[in-house]
């Protein structure tokens, strides 16, 4: 199964392709979907963290913002392991 999109595929047809393939990869590797939807988790935890944070007076949420950018980069590499079918 190929993932890559040809050059003459159109930004309407994209986000179809890529729910397919997500889907697909879900199914043949459970232990990537599941390291994706953790990640996913962790990463909304820290977004919750970090918004708590502003409303403590005279806290400055730098921790929190640095745990979000950390977050978001495993949310990201869990998401593209998901995409390519390899925790490579």
């Amino acid at each position: 199964m190929t993932t890559t999109q040809p050059e003459n595929t159109s930004d309407d047809a994209r986000p179809v392709n890529a729910t397919f393939t997500l889907t697909m990869r879900g199914r043949h590797r459970p232990e990537l979907r599941r390291a994706e939807a953790q990640a996913r988790l962790r990463f909304a935890a820290a977004i919750h963290s970090m918004y708590a944070a502003e409303d403590v007076p005279g806290h400055h949420n730098l921790n929190e913002q640095a745990a979000v950018e950390l977050a978001k980069d495993a949310y990201a590499q869990a998401l593209a392991d998901l995409i390519r079918g390899d925790a490579g």
